[in-house]
This record gives C-alpha cells, sequence and structure tokens, in this order.
C-alpha cells in the first residue's frame, strides 16, 4: 500500500477484531486506498470503527455451492472444519462437547477435518480426521445433523458458508458479529455465547429433523444468493471499473 499512490488501490484487508488490527500501520494503509473491499457488512463496522469513515463496499468472495452427496456414517455426528487452533474456539468446543455427552448420552460423534494446532480432546466420540479432500469435506457437511464453528473473530467464514450450502444447519459462536449475522439473516442455524446455549441450540436441532431440513434450506439459499462465482464476479468487476480512472 506504501508503494502505490494514494487512492489508486483497492484494498481487501479480511480484518479480523485481533490485536494486529489495532496497530496504527494498517488504519493509514487503509486510509490511503481508493476503497476498501469488505467480506461482509460487519466486517466493514468492525474497521470503521477501529479507522475511522471509508470509501468501500462489501464485494464478498465466492465459495462452493454445488451439492454433494452426504456422507453415510453409522453414527450421527456434528462437524467442525478449518484450524484446530484455541484462537479458533476449538479448546471451548471440545469443553462443550464432551459435556454436552455427559448429560445426553448418545451415539452422537463430532468429527473434525483440518490442521491441528493444538491437541485434539481425546474421547471416545470425538474424531479427528486431519485434512481430507474437497470432495470429503462437503460430503461430511451435506450429512452432518449440524456444522459447529466456535470461533469468536471471523471477517467471513468461508466453512460456515460452505456447511450452509451443503444444507447442514450451523451452530455458531455469538460472540463473533459475522457469524451472527450470517445466522440471522440467513435463518439456516442458531448461535451461543455459553455452555447453556450451546447444549440449547444442539439439542433442538438434534430433536427436531424438520427444523434441521427448514434451517439447511434457509442457509443454503442465502448461499446460492450470495456467494456464486456469477454474484462476486459482478460485484468485484463493478468495484474495478468504477474506480479505473484517477481521482
Amino acid at each position: 500500500m506504501w508503494e502505490v499512490p494514494p487512492r489508486r488501490a483497492l484494498f481487501a484487508p479480511t480484518l479480523h477484531d485481533e490485536l494486529p488490527a489495532y496497530l496504527s500501520v494498517y488504519k493509514h494503509a487503509a486510509h490511503r486506498a481508493r476503497e476498501v473491499m469488505w467480506l461482509t457488512d460487519a466486517e466493514r463496522r468492525f474497521g470503521q470503527t477501529i479507522w475511522g469513515e471509508l470509501p468501500g463496499r462489501v464485494v464478498a468472495m465466492r465459495v462452493e455451492t454445488e451439492l454433494h452427496e452426504p456422507a453415510k456414517l453409522s453414527t450421527p455426528y456434528v462437524l467442525y472444519s478449518g484450524r484446530i487452533d484455541p484462537n479458533k474456539g476449538c479448546r471451548e468446543l471440545f469443553e462443550y462437547f464432551i459435556e454436552f455427552k455427559k448429560r445426553h448420552p448418545s451415539d452422537l460423534r463430532l468429527i473434525l477435518t483440518g490442521k491441528d494446532d493444538m491437541a485434539v480432546a481425546e474421547h471416545p466420540d470425538i474424531e479427528f480426521r486431519g485434512f481430507v479432500s474437497d470432495d470429503e469435506k462437503y460430503s461430511l457437511m451435506a450429512g452432518a445433523r449440524a456444522f459447529v464453528i466456535p470461533s469468536a473473530h471471523e471477517s467471513f467464514s468461508i466453512v460456515t458458508l460452505e456447511a450452509m450450502a451443503q444444507r447442514a444447519p450451523v451452530v455458531a459462536n455469538g460472540l463473533s458479529e459475522v457469524l451472527s449475522d450470517h445466522v440471522r439473516e440467513s435463518g439456516g442455524g442458531k448461535t451461543y455465547k455459553s455452555y447453556r446455549s450451546f447444549a440449547a441450540a444442539l439439542h433442538e436441532l438434534l430433536s427436531d429433523a424438520g427444523l434441521r431440513a427448514a434451517m439447511g434450506a434457509r442457509g443454503r439459499e442465502y448461499t446460492v444468493a450470495r456467494y456464486t462465482t456469477e454474484r462476486v464476479k459482478e460485484s468485484l468487476t463493478s468495484a474495478v471499473e468504477s474506480r479505473a480512472s484517477p481521482a
């Protein structure tokens, strides 16, 4: 940003509410941009809270929306995909799931895919698969009773929208404005802010197949309407073409 003349660059910060975001260098870089490309409105609200008013628009990004065949496993499961990391809320997820199993005995499992940047909790009903192919990931999403996303810091959350596109209802950390917006605007899941609300959301979804199907359909409709290649290409092209000439 410092090498490009002021007001000539489009800037996509993928901003999270984490400590580096508050360093003044990023604020100054953002103010050199001609326009800021936000992934979500929640990211835009946060950016303007810490950086001030900025010209910009929500462009988002595309996610995979082609439907996949649901995985056919012998027991019901909830799924988490992504980096397994305390900063992603995974330690809390393990604690909540284990407590839920104690209070609600069943054959429900927690399956995780991705990179283990922390130790995966040892429990007979927690299964870590590591990196999997995209096809396997989408198939697991399509077959899950719920997709759980415990992160409190997101700028977009690709995996949440991928899961919604596969008709998986989501159970999301309500401390994340991005996730809360996705859930509220889509009607495709539930949010939680404590073990009690996590357990209530999960129990309701597990107990009601009709509710899961309705939320899954709404989540898919939301994702397909906003995050296909065509939709995002249209928004990005508009941003580039409207700023093609110097200020």
